[in-house]
């Protein structure tokens, strides 16, 4: 009643056929026509290539097949990069990379006829940039311990880390490997220098520090003991020199004795007076010390 031709066509080739038509009165025509049905459409996937992902950043890319008759499964071989995953149900690769490289692998789609097509790609991982994420470091003293490390982000380890500008304070060093800062100062300041990442493709991050050392504690008191009020010519006494608490530092006391004469009632001998100096040096951490003088 309507003329239209539809349907799906099952086979290729030619097919010439003619069409009458009757109207009301009868009147009648007749028309001969002729239809080429052409091969069926190939499955295939017409996603040419995948986008870049990046290490950390969530990743979800569709690919696409042409000349399918759903439902479509998709399966993959090869090698995803760790962290991705191929949806089956729907073509699209998603998650989270966590490993930065070239990864190389297969698609195959299916569709409800059983058709197949295959497609492999390369989806290139790269880390994210490298920075270097301590922005200041604490002060510290003279003969106290010190121990920081500078951290980085991104890049592709290893990290390699050096002093690019400036110099450390006296005492300190920077571990190549580890980015620690550790030592002992042993000079009081402030030191400013720039800390340099280098990761293994070559890219560089920098960060200036400036770092204040402060001298050493004002000295304990100090106390002197054992030396007696007379001696014979040519005794060494002994003395103790006592702190009044351990110093990080060395110290050292200067002696200085002054000798007078006692003849008593010998008119035979003549004495005069004298005297000695003497150094003593208490070491780091003791809080006393044993010298003859």
């Amino acid at each position: 009643s309507t003329g239209a031709i539809t349907g799906t066509p099952t086979a290729p080739g030619t097919y010439p056929f003619t069409i009458t038509v009757i109207d009301a009165n009868f009147g009648m025509a007749t028309q001969t026509f002729q239809l080429t049905v052409g091969p069926a459409a190939t499955l295939s996937i017409s996603t040419a290539s995948v986008s870049a992902g990046t290490v950390g950043a969530a990743y979800d890319f569709g690919l696409l097949a042409s000349n399918a008759i759903p439902p479509l499964t998709w399966s993959e071989t090869g090698n995803l990069p760790p962290g991705i995953q191929l949806m089956a149900s729907s073509g699209i690769l998603a998650g989270t990379p966590t490993t930065a490289g070239s990864y190389t692998f297969t698609v195959q789609v299916t569709d409800s006829t059983s058709a197949k097509a295959q497609a492999t790609f390369t989806l290139v991982v790269t880390a994210p940039p490298l920075t270097i994420v301590t922005t200041s470091l604490p002060n510290g003293a003279i003969a106290t311990a010190y121990s920081q490390t500078v951290q980085s982000s991104g890049g592709t380890n290893p990290i390699t880390w050096s002093v690019s500008a400036g110099t450390l304070p006296a005492g300190l060093s920077l571990g190549a490997t580890t980015g620690t800062i550790s030592g002992t100062p042993s000079a009081a300041g402030s030191f400013t220098f720039t800390v340099k990442a280098t990761d293994s493709s070559g890219v560089a991050a920098q960060q200036p520090f400036t770092v204040t050392i402060a001298g050493p504690p004002a000295p304990p008191a100090i106390t002197l003991s054992g030396l007696p009020a007379t001696s014979k010519p040519g005794d060494q006494p002994t003395v103790t020199i006592t702190l009044a608490s351990p110093y990080p530092l060395p110290i050292t006391v200067t002696a200085a004795l002054s000798i007078s004469p006692n003849p008593g009632n010998s008119t035979d001998l003549m004495f005069s007076n004298g005297s000695r100096t003497t150094q003593i040096t208490i070491q780091i951490g003791r809080a006393s010390c044993r010298e003859r003088v």
